[in-house]
């Protein structure tokens, strides 16, 4: 038989023999239940067949005699036999007319020591009769009896006096009329005995023939069973050690090296990857070698980087310790840097048999590209801090000619040495000023940029009343909004606190805040600065004007230096796009939250949110400003 059969010749191993053994004997076992069962079952079958018959045999007699009853008495016969006499010699006849013991007998029998015809014939019936009269029983359901060394089937239907009539005729034919018998006597029984030996013998037959057809039908499907599970087991072998084959393949192809130790820490198999990584192990790169000597010989061969900034070498042994103690306990990826130069990461897993996996990953490139873009940061931070330090210095450069025009424009202006002569030369002047003053705004503007930028700015705390730096910076641009028909208005919760802030900051942000809000509202709108204090304890400072707005997709960077929503060389209001930004940076150094709500030709809200724990103590008074 070749391979290719479902069935193919393999050599018996004990494991086979032992199985094929097993089954023998439990199909044996089933074979003896099963035959004692259909065994038990013929003999159960064949006394309630008997017993039904025996009662219909017992009926038939019974009607016999009570016709027979009813013709003598019809034919006044008075002298023919009595019917239980006749009753007895008739199955008395029958009996003798039977061809052999194993034939069915049907005899009435009397009770012991007042027999009627025929007495009891053995021990068994003795027995039966005696305890059927003193329990007063009206039938015995069959029952298997042994009579000198032969089994009977046999049943029993009592023979009972029904009337005094009845037992002084039997009282007349056999004791002389002494009055042995009364009404109510049990008489007697019909008794059928059948042979059993031969329906236990067919009985045993049919047990055995099932029962060994149960055993043999078992083990050839027991065999079946085995041939069929063998050959599945050698399917799933083969495609296991295929899908085995395969991985092996997928695992030996990776750049990634893969070793496997197990519970034990000794070295089991690795892939190709982890023995080119570890070409300085290649002699110890067998299985059973354990982890801590391979990472002792790491060490000493001199395959990893070990030393210090400054050249300085770390302990070996702390080190190794160190490695093992990461080893056994599995947590984050380990990162070394190979003498070669070369960098690699180390993920190490407990596997459920309780031995460990390794994945050594070269993470070369990576540590290059994080080496350029830290470099490129440190070098975009170098560059940033030197624009910084050149506008601070060019914005102290600028500022001390610019303060020398301004001071000699409101010279000018305001004819302190005597008049001009000429309206124009004063207009000029205003003109120079107005100028300077905006100039100078910007520098100013720029420079605090520059030293936010740098971390050059400390802030100055103190408790500030807010009402009165807001009410400062209104009266600083009240001239301005009033230019404009722009209404000022201040809207204070009455008790507000004191505020923990550096004063000229927080007036600055208010200043440009206002500033915004006057510049981009048309003429006729207003402006309207309110502080109340939130549920959560704290102090939220608002500017709301009735302006052009913000569109949503500038939200996001209208607080960006230098950015502008109004762009363009036409471009309607004037300014450097500095004011949202500075804000902004003097928020975060207070720790607070900047919130921009706008709706375009609606108008815009810039709320300062303070947190709660910068809330000091109570003013005692509220203040409200307005200005048209």
């Amino acid at each position: 038989m070749s391979d290719s059969s479902p069935f193919p010749l393999r050599k018996t191993s004990r494991a086979q023999i032992l199985g094929h053994g097993g089954l023998l004997v439990l199909c044996l076992l089933v074979g003896v239940l099963v035959g004692a069962q259909v065994q038990s079952y013929q003999i159960r079958n064949t006394t309630e067949r008997f017993g039904h018959e025996a009662a219909i045999s017992l009926e038939l007699v019974n009607s016999f005699v009570s016709t027979y009853t009813r013709e003598r008495d019809r034919l006044s016969a008075q002298s023919a036999t009595v019917p239980a006499a006749f009753r007895a010699r008739a199955l008395s006849h029958f009996a003798d007319a039977r061809p052999n013991e194993e034939s069915l007998r049907i005899a009435m029998v009397g009770t012991d020591g007042r027999s009627i015809l025929t007495p009891p014939y053995d021990a068994p019936l003795i027995d039966l009769l005696t305890r059927m009269e003193r329990d007063r029983q009206a039938g015995r359901a069959p029952s298997m009896v042994e009579v000198e060394g032969r089994k009977l089937l046999r049943s029993a239907m009592p023979s009972i006096a029904t009337a005094q009539a009845c037992a002084d005729c039997h009282n007349a034919l056999q004791y002389g009329g002494d009055p042995v018998w009364k009404a109510g006597d049990m008489m007697g029984a019909l008794v059928i005995d059948l042979p059993a030996d031969p329906l236990l013998a067919a009985a045993r037959w049919d047990g055995l023939v099932a029962g060994s057809a149960m055993a043999f039908g078992g083990y050839l499907l027991g065999l079946a069973a085995f041939r069929v599970a063998g050959h599945t087991q050698r399917i799933r072998t083969r495609l296991a050690r295929t899908a085995e084959d395969r991985v092996g393949s997928a695992i030996e192809g990776l750049s990634t090296g893969i070793a496997l130790f197990d519970e034990h820490d000794r070295f089991i198999i690795a892939n190709s990857a982890y023995a080119r990584g570890h070409a300085e192990l290649a002699d110890m790169l067998i299985p059973g070698t354990s982890f801590e000597a391979l990472v002792r010989a790491s060490v000493a061969r001199g395959r990893l980087d070990l030393s210090l900034p400054g050249g300085a070498e770390i302990d070996v042994e702390a080190y190794v310790q160190r490695r093992l103690a990461q080893h056994r306990s599995p947590g984050d990826p380990v990162e070394r840097r190979l003498r070669n130069g070369h960098w690699e990461q180390v993920r190490e897993q407990r596997l459920a048999d309780g031995g460990t996996s390794l994945v050594v990953l070269d993470i070369t490139a990576e540590k290059e590209r994080e080496a350029n873009v830290l470099k490129a940061k440190h070098a975009a931070e170098d560059a940033n801090r030197a624009k910084s330090e050149f506008v601070a210095n060019m914005s102290h450069e600028l500022r001390t000619p610019l303060n020398a025009v301004i001071g000699f424009s409101e010279v000018l202006r305001d004819e302190l040495f005597g008049p001009l002569g000429n309206q124009r030369y004063s207009e000029y002047a205003l003109d120079i000023h107005r100028s300077g003053q905006h100039l100078l705004s910007i520098i100013n503007d720029m420079l605090d940029l520059a030293k936010v930028e740098a971390g050059q700015i400390e802030l100055n705390e103190e408790p500030v009343d807010v009402a009165a730096a807001v009410a400062a910076c209104l009266r600083f641009l009240g001239e301005r909004a009033e230019a404009g028909a722009i209404s000022l208005r201040t809207e204070a919760e009455p008790g507000v606190p004191r505020l923990l802030a550096d004063n000229r900051i927080l007036r600055q942000m208010i200043m440009n805040l206002l500033s915004n809000a006057v510049k981009f509202t048309p003429t006729g709108g207003s402006v309207t600065v309110s502080t109340r204090l939130r549920p959560d304890g704290a102090l939220a400072l608002s500017v709301t004007d009735t302006g052009i707005g913000i569109p949503p997709d500038a939200l996001d960077k209208v607080t960006l230096p230098f950015h502008q929503v109004d762009r363009g060389l036409d471009r309607r209001h004037e300014g450097t796009g500095l004011g949202l930004a500075l804000v902004q940076h003097f928020v975060r150094l207070h720790g607070a939250e900047l919130v921009i709500e706008s709706v375009v030709d609606q108008g815009t809200t810039v709320t300062i949110v303070f947190p709660a724990t910068r809330a000091g103590g109570r003013v005692n008074r509220t203040q409200v400003f307005a200005a048209a």
